[in-house]
């Protein structure tokens, strides 16, 4: 089974109620942002937690954790996200033979996920589709 989509890299914090808003964004949505947003979102997290996903992927690591063969195709940067997509999903014995795509000035990094879980257990996110 080959699975094909976006490679993203959830990135969860606890905040206050006041950094989403803050933010200018409205509790509990998602919302597509650019590079520059999500690292500034990334930059505001104390102890972020990083989690590969992205849904093609996820199922291609619900399938392997069932005995099928499986292979993701999505594109990573060469990047610290990039590398924790890759060995996540290689770690949950899915084929992932893509190599990463270069990083630097007007180039994509990897796509994430920044998911901002507020004191009631609200989740607010803002994602990066990325390379």
């Amino acid at each position: 089974m080959v699975t094909v989509g976006h490679a993203i890299v959830d990135v969860l914090s606890p905040v206050a109620d006041e950094v989403v808003a803050g933010l200018g964004l409205d509790k509990g949505t998602m919302t597509l942002v650019d590079d520059a947003t999500a690292t500034e979102i990334n930059d505001r997290f104390a102890e972020p937690t990083a989690v590969s996903g992205g849904s093609a992927a996820n199922t291609a690591v619900g399938l392997a954790a069932l005995g099928t063969a499986t292979a993701f195709v999505g594109k990573v940067a060469d990047d610290r996200f990039g590398s924790v997509f890759a060995s996540d999903i290689r770690a949950a014995g899915v084929s992932f033979d893509v190599p990463p795509g270069p990083v630097g000035e007007g180039r994509a990094g990897t796509g994430r996920c920044m998911v901002m879980v507020t004191p009631d257990a609200e989740k607010t996110m803002c994602t990066y589709l990325g390379v």
